[in-house]
């Protein structure tokens, strides 16, 4: 579906993703713009999707806020991946 597809692609961008460096989807981009700063790094083939998918790489976030502490203060947000304490469930 929708959301495993979503999920799956941000997988990918994050395997290929370099040292430090954040990929996100377009849809992701244009969902934060407000909130973030990035750069168009290309379009990128990824496998199990049969288009490519324009990419962005974020380079820091906009005013005091940042992206992750605006996504983990979310009504119903449940702790962002790599939060400290953060424990996984078998």
């Amino acid at each position: 579906g929708a959301i495993g597809n979503a999920i799956i692609l941000a997988a990918r961008l994050s395997a290929d993703a370099g040292p430090g460096e954040i990929l996100i989807a377009q849809r992701t981009f244009a969902s934060a713009e407000d909130a973030i700063e990035a750069n168009f790094a290309g379009d990128r083939t990824v496998k199990g999707f049969s288009r490519p998918v324009a990419t962005y790489a974020v380079t820091g976030s906009v005013g005091r806020e940042t992206a992750a502490s605006m996504v983990s203060s979310a009504p119903g947000a449940g702790p962002t991946i790599g939060e400290p304490g953060e424990t996984a469930s078998p």
